[in-house]
């Protein structure tokens, strides 16, 4: 009986890894993300982080925030925008586990992306703002694979717009 247990567990582990933003891998990105999100004033400087990025990787990105003071990542419009972009992706990410909640909450998103015009450009600007951010906040327990298996079959294919 107990080999046949066992057996069961490894083929679950088997089936679980051939699937790249699997059940574990989903856990996983939900984890890394409620630790380096943190709480209160840890989610501004963790958003003011990820946005000087995108705006290195890109400074004419900017231009799309000027309705918010995108030239400028402490003036209190920009840190409120800061702010809507993590519930979201926070949303996002707190469903995982979810995918009727993750579905509804990717279409909602979508919806707004397209409405803005963001464009596929923009969200491989995050990506790689994220592939820089978080692990300065995680260190050693980043786990690059999960984040990057997710986001490209899930997150992202979920809310491109353009």
């Amino acid at each position: 009986m107990n080999n046949l247990v066992i057996l069961v567990g490894l083929l679950c582990l088997g089936l679980t890894s051939a699937t790249k933003c699997g059940p574990l891998q989903r856990l996983k990105v939900k984890q890394q993300w409620a630790k380096a999100y943190g709480v209160g004033h840890e989610r501004l400087e963790l958003g003011i982080a990820l946005w000087k990025s995108i705006f290195a990787q890109d400074p004419e990105s900017r231009s799309i925030f000027t309705r918010v003071h995108g030239d400028d990542v402490r003036h209190p419009a920009f840190e409120a925008h800061i702010a809507r972009v993590f519930n979201g992706f926070d949303r996002i990410i707190s469903s995982l586990t979810d995918e009727d909640v993750l579905q509804a909450q990717l279409a909602h998103l979508k919806a707004q992306h397209i409405k803005l015009g963001i464009s596929a450009h923009h969200f491989k600007l995050m990506r790689t703002g994220l592939s820089y951010v978080l692990p300065a906040q995680l260190g050693r327990c980043f786990d690059k694979e999960a984040w990057g298996s997710c986001w490209d079959e899930v997150i992202y294919p979920g809310i491109k717009s353009l």
